[in-house]
């Protein structure tokens, strides 16, 4: 818990996959604050150019419930990158997504050492009425089984994956 202090009284966040486990985070749902691009950038054919071959595609800043600090959640696959910028880059996106909550949660396919994604993405959103985070966590809280597959709908991994529309908590 101290190292997390440190972060927060200096500003930086928590970065996933460095200073907590990608086994850590694994189901857990969490609310998208902010998306970093990184500088990386989709072509009009949509073939993305990460800035560094080294470094992620981009990040994004969350936050949820279970956390009492947020985090900077790294963005590692091409495809995960697209989906959210499908959410941040949309003409619609003042007008109609920035209303509601972008919430995210980590579940690889399979999963490899250290709870890192094999070769497919791992990253599923769901776009969400505002204060469906909170009941989220409180039907968990209330043992509550089945409440993922109510944000998300079925998992996919490949093939087409989409930003879901979350049912009605």
């Amino acid at each position: 818990m101290r190292i997390f202090n440190l972060f927060r009284r200096g500003g930086i966040l928590p970065v996933v996959g460095q200073d907590i486990k990608w086994s850590e985070i694994i189901n857990k749902v969490l609310q998208v604050r902010h998306f970093d691009r990184n500088g990386t950038i989709i072509t009009e054919n949509n073939e993305v150019i990460a800035k560094s071959y080294f470094r992620p595609y981009g990040f994004l800043k969350v936050s949820s419930p279970e956390y009492k600090y947020q985090l900077k959640l790294p963005i590692v696959h091409r495809d995960d990158f697209l989906l959210a910028s499908t959410v941040f880059d949309s003409p619609s996106y003042d007008r109609d997504y920035a209303k509601l909550e972008l919430l995210v949660v980590y579940i690889p396919e399979e999963i490899i050492e250290g709870g890192l994604i094999g070769i497919h993405h791992a990253l599923h959103y769901t776009l969400a009425k505002p204060g469906t985070i909170e009941k989220y966590y409180n039907a968990l809280s209330n043992n509550n089984i089945g409440q993922l597959d109510r944000l998300f709908g079925k998992l996919v991994w490949q093939g087409e994956i989409k930003v879901s529309i979350a049912h009605d908590f």
